[in-house]
């Protein structure tokens, strides 16, 4: 019944071990999607696999991709984040992932309860979100100027990326956008 909550803790788990290699150092990226699978042994008796399968695992790959282009080592889906909410997510980004109609909401997993300084680059990072998607380039570079110090070295990449999306923004001024960053490949 708590699938998503140890899923969560299974991550969370994984990526402190990867980090405790430094020479050389191992990045990995972790991708959750919390939704119906089928799931178990497939296939003939000559050749037996575990596996799962469906659009959801499909989805949870293409987050777990994702984890390159956000810098950051957890993705959660908001599915996840509802069925896991005290643990500490970052909103990150609305995106539709090709072969996918619907928009999904993705969130970085920091930890498995916030501490105040992360609830305050929360705060902040949400305002920057929100002018983001209202396409108001110039609040967004004003807030993300302003919290750069707070993304730290654990989301350097993250705030990189939010910089490339405000140039891109910018270049877009006056052009419609409807908030939702769509990906055009797997």
């Amino acid at each position: 019944p708590e699938h998503a909550s140890h899923a969560c803790l299974a991550a969370l788990d994984i990526v402190a071990v990867a980090r405790a290699f430094e020479n050389p150092p191992l990045v990995i990226g972790v991708g959750i999607h919390t939704g119906d699978a089928c799931v178990g042994n497939i296939g003939s008796e000559q050749r037996l696999e575990y596996s799962a399968l469906g659009d959801n695992v499909n989805l949870a790959s293409r987050i777990e991709g994702l984890t390159k282009t956000f810098g950051v080592d957890i993705i959660v889906s908001e599915t996840t984040r509802e069925a896991a909410p005290h643990f500490a997510f970052l909103e990150m980004e609305k995106v539709r992932v090709k072969g996918r109609k619907g928009t999904t909401t993705l969130y970085a997993l920091h930890a498995a309860t916030p501490d105040e300084a992360f609830s305050v680059l929360q705060d902040r990072h949400q305002a920057m979100l929100d002018a983001y998607r209202n396409g108001h380039a110039s609040v967004m570079g004003e807030l993300l100027e302003a919290s750069a110090a707070l993304y730290g070295t654990r989301y350097q990449r993250l705030f990189a990326y939010y910089q490339s999306q405000l140039n891109w923004l910018r270049s877009e001024e006056g052009k419609a956008w409807d908030g939702v960053h769509t990906l055009d490949r797997k």
